[in-house]
Order: C-alpha cells, then sequence, then structure tokens
C-alpha cells in the first residue's frame, strides 16, 4: 500500500492549467490480460488534449492487479486445456510471469497519479466514517475502504492546490458521489459524455465541424443506453431488495435486460446477493436459483476469495471452499 501516500508521479505528462478529472476503476477497468493499462482509450484521447487526467494510487494498484489476475486466469486455463499437450509449449506458458512494468510501455494516454500526504490523519478520519456508516463508506456495512482512500486522496490534492476551485470526478459509484454531494469544488459524474455539460469540450473553435462531430460521437459511446439504464436501476432494487416478494419482482424484470449487462454487471448481482440476507434466504427457490447459479458458474473465479467462501457459506450450494494462503500455511506448500 506504499504507493498510496505518493504524492505525484507522471506518466507521460505534466499538469497545466486545464480541468483536472479524477478517475475512478470502474471508468478506466481494462481487464484484458494483455495491452496498456487503461480501458476507454477512446473516450481518454478524445479527452486527453482538453483535460488533465488525475489517477489515485489506488486505483492505478487496483488496475495493476485486475490485469495481473486475468493473466494468471488465462495461463491456467491454457494449462488447464487437455488439448495443449505440446509438452515444450506448456513449459514456455509455466514459465511466462506477469509483467508489470509491461502494461505502461505503450501507454498513450497521459495522467498523473496522487496519494495521501498524511495517510495516518486521514486513517483516523477513515475509521470515524465507517463506524458511523457515513458514505462514501457502505449504509449498512464498512465496504468502502478503496472508495475512502479516493475521496480522501481528492480532499488532499484540492488542501495542497488552493488555487485549483473545483476538480471532476468520473466514477459509477453512488455512495463515493453522495460523499462529495454537497460539495461545489469537486462535480461527481458517471460518464465521460458528461464532461462536456461543464466544459463544452466538444465545441473547440481552432478544429473543424467534423472534428467536433467526431468528438462529440467518440465521447458518447460510454453513455448508456435508457434500456442499459433501467436494468442498472433493477440491480439497485435487487441490492435493497426488503423482502422476498420484491426480490423475486426484480429478478423477474430483470430477465428481458439480461443480454444488455456487463461483466461488471454479473459480478455486481452476486455480490448483491451475497450483501442481501433477502436474497440469500431463497436462494433455492427455483426461480432465483435459474437465475442466479448460471451467474456464479460463469463469474465465480472473478471474485475475491473472501466473497466467494462468502458465497458458498450463504448459498449452502456443494461448491468448494477456496483456501487463502497465508504465513501460517506457506510450510505446507510443496516447493
Amino acid at each position: 500500500m506504499c504507493a498510496i501516500i505518493t504524492l505525484s508521479s507522471i506518466k507521460g505528462g505534466s499538469l497545466t492549467e486545464k480541468p483536472k478529472v479524477f478517475l475512478d476503476t470502474n471508468v478506466i477497468n481494462n481487464i484484458s490480460p494483455t495491452g496498456g493499462l487503461l480501458g476507454c482509450c477512446k473516450q481518454l484521447e478524445c479527452l486527453d488534449s482538453k483535460v488533465d487526467f488525475i489517477i489515485p494510487s489506488i486505483v492505478v494498484e487496483e488496475l495493476i492487479e485486475h490485469k495481473r489476475k486475468a493473466f494468471d486466469r488465462k495461463k491456467q486455463q491454457l494449462l488447464d486445456n487437455e488439448l495443449f499437450d505440446n509438452p515444450e509449449e506448456r513449459a514456455k506458458i509455466e514459465t511466462k510471469d506477469f509483467c508489470e512494468e509491461c502494461i505502461f510501455k505503450d501507454e498513450s494516454i497521459k495522467y498523473t497519479t496522487e496519494g495521501i500526504s498524511n495517510l495516518e490523519k486521514r486513517f483516523h478520519d477513515m475509521c470515524s466514517l465507517a463506524l458511523q456508516n457515513k458514505a462514501p463508506f457502505d449504509n449498512k456495512t464498512d465496504k468502502g475502504f478503496k472508495d475512502a482512500i479516493i475521496a480522501f486522496t481528492i480532499d488532499d490534492y484540492l488542501e495542497r492546490n488552493p488555487k485549483i476551485n473545483r476538480v471532476f470526478l468520473v466514477s459509477k459509484d453512488g455512495r463515493l458521489g453522495e460523499y462529495f454531494e454537497e460539495r461545489q469544488d469537486v462535480i461527481v459524474i458517471k460518464e465521460f459524455s458528461e464532461l462536456n455539460q461543464y466544459l463544452d469540450i466538444c465545441n473547440d473553435a481552432s478544429q473543424s465541424s467534423q472534428a467536433n462531430d467526431e468528438c462529440r460521437a467518440i465521447c458518447h459511446e460510454d453513455k448508456p443506453s435508457p434500456k442499459l439504464s433501467e436494468a442498472r436501476k433493477l440491480l439497485t432494487e435487487l441490492r435493497n431488495s426488503g423482502n422476498f416478494a420484491s426480490t423475486h419482482q426484480t429478478i423477474e424484470k430483470i430477465q428481458p435486460y439480461i443480454t444488455l449487462l456487463t461483466d461488471d454487471d454479473f459480478i455486481d448481482i452476486l455480490l448483491s446477493a451475497i450483501e442481501n440476507d433477502q436474497v440469500m434466504w431463497i436462494i433455492d427457490d427455483p426461480d432465483v436459483k435459474g437465475f442466479i447459479q448460471p451467474i456464479f458458474d460463469k463469474y465465480k473465479d472473478r471474485l475475491e476469495i473472501s466473497k466467494y467462501n462468502d458465497f458458498v457459506n450463504k448459498s449452502r450450494w456443494q461448491y468448494p471452499i477456496k483456501q487463502v494462503l497465508s504465513e501460517a500455511n506457506l510450510d505446507d506448500l510443496p516447493f
């Protein structure tokens, strides 16, 4: 976690007088095991010359970890494939390691990273918010530590840069947005396309009308369709479902939108089931099980081990519990 307290480092550029835009993991995630660190590259490239991107250090760490896990999964899939039986090729795969440096090598997007200068003081404040279930922490649990680090990174940045009177945060996290909702100095938006409402970035007088039209088209690629927006409202309803009837009703309403949902949406469904006892209590209902089990079968390896084990324990389905390696059992490893 040491990178969290790094105040500022540069990846391909330096800060200017352009608007400052902080980025959360859920808008730039790139879970491909190959390629650069950042996703949504078309939108980022469209905005690159018009704003300064700032990525909290904790987000960079999370993005790297996502790519590392994707690499490990892909490697294991190859080794588990019985048709892949060439000894020389298998040996090459077995010795191939994740290359963290490689994902930065060809990154074309310029951004800076920011961390927290006084982590000890901020940690006390985070604990206070967590104990009171205040945003950015979940209103029922203490989930939200990463979001708290992002929030306090932005607070710390503004304190150290008093001449900057407004920054933007692009994030799809509702509770993180609630943390800043009374603030005038932090504008939280969920899509890159919303930046144009504030900055008019696609009406550049120095550019041709065609170039501005292309800018608008690219920047709006991330804007969800009305149907997808409705589907995600239903996912929120599922997470907050307060009784069996509403759980049944919500699952029924989600069904027509299944083909629109992303991998992150399906993982969110599993997390909602884990965190909402109303869902888990009727997990073996034929309709509920028929909806959730195929999702679990497909995405169970994308869950953190603790979340996977929580699901298996709460659902009581016949899946093996995964072991978390610790210093206590490292001596049991066969090497």
